[in-house]
């Protein structure tokens, strides 16, 4: 029992102190990350250095716009097939080869039914003791992002031409 004003005597007592069950059964590290991994709103996926997508979850997939990962790997599973620009990947893949990793690296990708949105991505290059190099990153869909800065430059660019009327008209 716990005295008054003195909290819980017994830490099982307090629910903010009780510890979490140990996973058990089918709730192994593995699908615990799974459910992690699969639930994020962030797009991760793995692939090879020649595009071609091995791991993805539902929000990468949905990015790019898909009805699912499996439709994306079923129908589209190079992302090379996804670059607005062959150009862009050329020197992502090129930084990635030369850094290591790329953080913020801003692109126009193309979705399912070919229209374009703007994302950026993080990617690293990750070595396996077998020998295999793969890109392990995430991408994050910033068109919302895009929009409001392009809104924000036209009010600066109409700002300024209204500020030039002014001072041609006072001349």
């Amino acid at each position: 029992m716990s005295q008054e004003g003195n909290g819980p005597t017994n830490p099982s007592d307090a629910p903010a102190l009780r510890t979490v069950p140990a996973l058990t059964g089918s709730q192994t590290s593995e699908a615990k990350y799974r459910r992690l991994i699969d639930g994020a709103r962030l797009g991760i996926v793995q692939t090879t250095p020649e595009g071609l997508i091995l791991t993805a979850n539902p929000a990468f997939a949905r990015i790019l716009g898909y009805e699912s990962t499996e439709e994306l790997i079923r129908t589209a599973p190079s992302m090379v097939s996804h670059y607005a620009d062959v150009a862009d990947r050329e020197k992502l893949v090129a930084r990635l080869e030369q850094q290591g990793s790329v953080t913020d690296y801003e692109l126009l990708v193309r979705r399912k039914l070919g229209d374009l949105t703007w994302v950026s991505i993080d990617l690293q290059r990750v070595s396996y003791e077998q020998g295999a190099t793969l890109y392990e990153g995430t991408l994050v869909d910033i068109a919302g992002r895009k929009r409001t800065e392009a809104a924000v430059q036209e009010a600066d660019g109409d700002r300024d031409e209204i500020g030039q009327r002014r001072i041609d008209h006072e001349q």
